[in-house]
């Protein structure tokens, strides 16, 4: 079996894909291409995240002095190349189970009112409406921005777009059984 990645080292060794790169590099690519709207990588992990990767053989460190200034440069090794079609494939592939506290939360509403659920279902709604509204301002601001307009980058954008909107159209015709 492959070994799997975790979600930071997932999204490093994808950056590191596109080519070596410092830490510091990685940060850019990070902030400009928003990937914090739907990854959790603070710039704080990423060197701890890139030694960790190093430590199992998947990107190699290479120290270069530059200007006087030590700079480490990090590039995937074959097995880290390996490591990471192995996880593209089978993420795109997997259904995953969602881990969402909404479900535990909904599944214990047995004695509260239904009003109180249809409220709070009500108040989801908007919150999710809000959402979806932040994020398509966020995607129209990358393209703005310069972000390139690949499948790839906006299915990032557009699936969680469409997600949201599934879950206010299912709750909108939810709702109304915790009132019936």
């Amino acid at each position: 079996m492959a070994a799997k990645l975790t979600p930071k080292q997932f999204v490093i060794t994808s950056l590191l894909n596109e080519g070596a790169s410092h830490g510091y590099d990685l940060e850019q690519k990070i902030r400009v291409r928003g990937m914090r709207e739907w990854t959790n990588i603070g710039f704080s992990s990423i060197y701890l995240v890139l030694n960790q990767l190093r430590d199992k053989g998947y990107v190699n460190q290479n120290t270069q002095v530059v200007n006087g200034k030590a700079q480490n440069r990090f590039e995937l090794t074959p097995t880290g190349k390996q490591t990471l079609a192995a996880q593209i494939f089978k993420s795109i592939a997997t259904v995953n189970k969602i881990d969402d506290p909404f479900d535990v939360a909904i599944s214990n509403t047995v004695g509260v009112p239904g009003e109180t659920v249809h409220h709070l279902l009500s108040e989801r709604i908007e919150n999710l409406k809000i959402a979806v509204n932040q994020l398509e301002h966020k995607k129209q601001s990358q393209l703005e921005n310069g972000t390139p307009n690949l499948p790839s980058i906006m299915i990032l954008f557009d699936r969680t777009i469409a997600a949201w909107d599934g879950e206010i159209n299912f709750l909108e015709s939810y709702k109304q059984k915790f009132v019936e």
